[in-house]
């Protein structure tokens, strides 16, 4: 496909079979989206001046990144480029230089090896650079702190290596989202984080992270989602993380993190994800987890990737745009029972309190969580029997209740008996489709109402029925023996 387009200034050729597409004039062209094609062969001929954004995302590009440009430099084609979106393709070598005025640059998911010391000019006014799931390594971080205007690194799934800059945040002081995660990564995270006073996301998870989580991260006044996931951080949780008044992501898992949850984490009115799965936390669940958001308040979004946080994982480099409500305190050692204030939180998608020593009923207010998916709570200590609320969950993608001491009838309405046997087993008292058929000496028969709450509810009333009827028949014979007494003193008289 060949283009002579002096005067035209937005071409969209995207989404289509394109397997050649090749620019001879475009001195008018602004914007030009060629994503979602075919294509693989050289495409700009001639210099584009007038050109802001271009999408070459989603084709067949192969070999070094200059070859699209008649292996030109990017400064000496683009002149006014302020958006180049190259994603999904099969780049390889080494990251170009980039224009002064450009301002956005994405080249995930290709084969990028090496970087570029040069890859900012001094008057560079980059504020976005997205390098996810390449082959990158080494200490590439040092290399991209060149770019002091960037917003917006994320440079995760590559082998970057090293420890985290200490002064990352005094040359890059403008960053609101840094995004590291699944790397190489050792050392501490360092205590001048706080310096990177505008962050709003820090994502450092799938590291080789060590030490505690810095008291520093908590000055941090703008920061909504804290990712550390998957690293050997020790200590314990900080008290002072209260303080970001803002967080609303908390996801600590996977660590050797001890202690146990600090209550002053009751202050964040804004917390709808905590994950601290799999550390050696201890102690009671608080209450307050299910208290700790209000529904108005549920607003996160983030436009890139974020996956390997809970137990969903979409396709590599494509992300959510809204992140679900999620708790996970799995793989720990929490006692005592399960808080009735999770009822509260309407939107919740997973809660996973699996593998601790947890004790007592399943509160019946689980199952006014009509938003649940993910449901796990096996392998604690969990009596009594199965409450009928759960019947009312039916979005349920993922249920276990396994290898706790649970008895009784599994409720046969809503959802219940089409998991597998797999999530009841372990539990020697229970029966019920899918596990073996309840007899007449088991608990819980009738399998509709299956609550504890509506036994308690029924035997109230038969207790007032039982009342009554006495009090009735009492009522009675006192009036029959009377009457009767009666009668026997006039057959007396007479």
């Amino acid at each position: 496909m060949s283009k002579n387009c002096r005067r035209l200034q937005k071409l969209n050729a995207s989404s289509n079979f394109i397997t050649t597409f090749r620019l001879e004039q475009c001195t008018s062209l602004q914007e030009l989206d060629v994503s979602f094609n075919n294509i693989s062969e050289t495409v700009f001929w001639k210099d584009c001046d007038a050109l802001k954004v271009l999408n070459l995302s989603d084709n067949q590009f192969s070999g070094p990144f200059l070859s699209v440009f008649g292996n030109r430099s990017l400064p000496q084609v683009f002149k006014s480029l302020e958006v180049l979106q190259a994603d999904h393709n099969s780049f390889t070598g080494e990251i170009p230089t980039v224009p002064p005025t450009l301002e956005a640059l994405d080249l995930s998911c290709n084969k990028f090896s090496s970087s570029n010391t040069n890859i900012c000019l001094s008057n560079s006014k980059l504020q976005s650079l997205v390098l996810v799931y390449n082959r990158l390594r080494g200490p590439v971080l040092n290399l991209a702190m060149n770019c002091s205007n960037l917003k917006m690194l994320d440079l995760s799934i590559n082998f970057v290596t090293g420890s985290l800059p200490g002064n990352i945040c005094s040359r890059l002081s403008k960053l609101q989202h840094l995004i590291l995660w699944g790397n190489n990564l050792e050392g501490r995270i360092p205590a001048t984080i706080d310096e990177c006073s505008e962050l709003v996301t820090l994502h450092l998870s799938h590291n080789n992270l060590t030490g505690v989580i810095p008291e520093e991260i908590s000055r941090l006044k703008n920061l909504s989602l804290l990712v550390l996931n998957n690293n050997m951080l020790s200590g314990e949780i900080p008290a002072s993380l209260a303080k970001m008044q803002n967080i609303q992501g908390l996801l600590l898992g996977h660590n050797k993190l001890q202690g146990g949850l600090p209550g002053e984490l009751r202050n964040t009115n804004s917390l709808i994800q905590l994950a601290v799965n799999d550390n050696q936390l201890a102690g009671p669940i608080p209450s307050w987890i299910g208290c700790s958001v209000k529904e108005d308040q549920y607003d996160m979004k983030y436009p890139y990737l974020m996956v390997l946080l809970f137990n969903v994982q979409p396709s590599i480099c494509k992300g959510y745009n809204e992140i679900p409500w999620c708790i996970d305190l799995s793989f720990n050692s929490f006692t005592g029972t399960i808080p009735a204030e999770f009822g509260a939180m309407q939107n919740l998608y997973s809660l996973n309190l699996a593998h601790n020593l947890l004790t007592g009923a399943v509160p019946s207010t689980v199952g006014n969580l009509k938003q649940l998916e993910w449901l796990d709570l096996s392998y604690n200590q969990l009596e009594s029997h199965i409450p009928g609320s759960l019947t009312n969950l039916t979005f349920l993608k993922y249920f276990n209740i396994s290898h706790n001491r649970l008895l009784g009838g599994i409720p046969q309405s809503g959802q219940l008996p089409t998991f597998p046997a797999s999530s009841y087993e372990g539990n020697p008292g229970l029966c019920g489709i899918p596990l073996a058929e309840c007899h007449g000496n088991d608990y819980n028969l009738d399998n509709h109402s299956g609550d504890k709450d509506d036994d308690e509810d029924v035997s109230m009333l038969a207790g007032i029925v039982a009342a009554v009827v006495s009090f009735l028949a009492w009522s009675c014979a006192v009036f029959f023996n009377k009457r009767w007494e009666r009668i026997l003193k006039r057959f007396e008289i007479m």
